[in-house]
């Protein structure tokens, strides 16, 4: 993902906002109360990555969401009034989708703004 965003922010001179869902047991029940070893773990790991993006000259925020991940990361694209959504998709289809669920396609969705997928 960050190989097609990087270039975009820069090129742009736009603010690169990092957003990751904390989907486990504890993110799921306790929301940003869940300050677990996932929630903390994954916190750091956007922290550093921020750091790492920042030294190549972009702007960086990261933002940590709880919970259910579609719900999640449609909020925060709204909430940051973000003007494109890159994400990843894992290439499961068909009944990979219903077995597995499918995040891209609510997401797309639930924006109006042009959202990049990237495998």
């Amino acid at each position: 993902m960050l190989s097609h965003a990087l270039p975009m922010a820069l090129q742009s001179n736009a603010v690169l906002y990092l957003f990751h869902v904390v989907e486990g047991a504890g993110g799921v029940l306790y929301g940003s109360d869940a300050y677990d070893a996932e929630a903390r773990d994954d916190e750091e790991y956007l922290k550093e990555l921020a750091s790492t993006l920042g030294q190549r000259g972009v702007v960086v925020e990261t933002y940590l969401g709880f919970g259910d991940v579609v719900n999640e990361l449609t909020r925060m694209a709204q909430e940051q009034k973000i003007d494109i959504l890159v994400l990843g998709g894992h290439g499961h289809r068909g009944i990979s989708d219903i077995l597995f669920g499918s995040t891209i396609s609510p997401i797309r969705h639930g924006l109006k703004i042009p959202v990049l997928v990237v495998r």
